[in-house]
């Protein structure tokens, strides 16, 4: 069984199509990389992954359970944004640990 699995995953704003029938499985400990054009949708796939953007059709689950309607916080995934969100007076890795710590792990 695959750790992360995205089927028929579709997103649109308004009538633009964002992306359409994405389908993409991941192991356990497994790397991804999203390649594209600016524009192209990858931050937005990331964004429905982590529960801050909701998506129109599909299933994302993990580890077999069907996360689309859990809130972010109850996903267990983080999303680390490109400009600072948290604190830009701490390092990346500061920022990361932050959440961690919040989370007592």
């Amino acid at each position: 069984m695959s750790y992360l699995e995205v089927r028929e995953l579709n997103k649109s704003y308004g009538p633009t199509p964002i992306f359409e029938q994405i389908d993409f499985s991941a192991a356990e400990g497994e790397f991804v990389t999203l390649l594209g054009p600016s524009g192209c949708g990858k931050s937005t796939l990331l964004r429905c992954l982590a529960g801050l953007t909701g998506v129109d059709s599909g299933e994302i689950r993990l580890e077999g359970k069907d996360i689309v309607p859990l809130a972010p916080q109850k996903r267990a995934i983080g999303m680390v944004f490109q400009s600072y969100a948290l604190f830009p007076n701490m390092t990346v890795e500061k920022n990361v640990a932050f959440g961690l710590k919040m989370q007592k792990l």
